[in-house]
């Protein structure tokens, strides 16, 4: 986990990444946040780490929590996740029901949460193989049947934790308002599971926004539709009395 830090007592963004995420397409969002003052702990997930959780996704999420404890100089809290972060957080959300008690303060310093490109369970096979090969078909291929056999097999090891994962996810301890951003034509994070995942939480009384585009991929909103995807984001920030910079919002738009 890596921390972008500015001063005291700004708002702490956590962000969850996509697998295989590059640097440079992280930090133009890490940007977006701490030029609003915001410090950031960035989250990632290696493809090892999210086929076996025991030994890793859930000592990540087991970390995660460590640090938000020890941080709680910071009132507030902004989830921005994206694909498997979702999973992630479905992770760390079975974590703190395990303990209620010790983690009830943190649920309480979220104050909002952002997700772009959601990924379910039924899409983990689909969706791991073009983040690790993502210019070779071939071994997308072989790379999907093998996950398929991995999901029917190491139940215990690992499937249980992605159903469970999932129904923390739709259920969602946190009812704090959400930015759900998602696209027609991804077939990974697809629109039918996001929005049965919006309507779920809408059931639940969260207030949600939804930004639908025409025709950008998976986890590629922000570099298909720039102006919009900031639009939005900053809407949902200054609705949260989250903006700290106006100049710097008004420069991206």
């Amino acid at each position: 986990m890596e921390k972008y830090k500015n001063v005291d007592n700004k708002p702490l963004l956590v962000m969850l990444s996509w697998l295989m995420a590059k640097r440079r397409h992280i930090m133009k969002f890490v940007n977006l946040y701490t030029e609003q003052g915001f410090d950031v702990a960035l989250v990632t997930l290696t493809p090892w780490q999210l086929m076996w959780p025991t030994k890793g996704s859930r000592m990540v999420a087991a970390d995660l929590l460590d640090f938000l404890v020890q941080y709680e100089r910071n009132q507030q809290i902004l989830l921005h996740g994206f694909s498997v972060g979702a999973y992630m957080w479905g992770e760390v959300m079975d974590l703190m029901q395990s303990d209620r008690e010790k983690y009830s303060h943190i649920i309480n310093m979220v104050v909002g949460q952002v997700w772009d490109s959601v990924v379910d369970v039924p899409e983990i096979a689909s969706g791991i193989p073009p983040a690790v090969f993502p210019k070779n078909h071939v071994l997308q291929n072989v790379l999907q049947k093998y996950l398929e056999y991995h999901l029917r097999t190491f139940y215990k090891q690992s499937t249980q934790y992605y159903v469970r994962s999932s129904q923390l996810f739709h259920t969602n301890l946190v009812h704090t308002p959400a930015l759900f951003y998602i696209s027609k034509v991804d077939t990974i994070g697809n629109i039918r599971d996001n929005m049965r995942v919006h309507d779920q939480w809408v059931i639940n009384g969260v207030k949600t926004y939804v930004k639908i585009f025409d025709k950008s991929p998976h986890v590629g909103h922000l570099y298909t539709y720039p102006r919009e995807y900031i639009g939005e984001l900053y809407a949902f920030l200054g609705k949260l009395n989250l903006i700290q910079n106006e100049e710097k919002m008004r420069a991206h738009l």
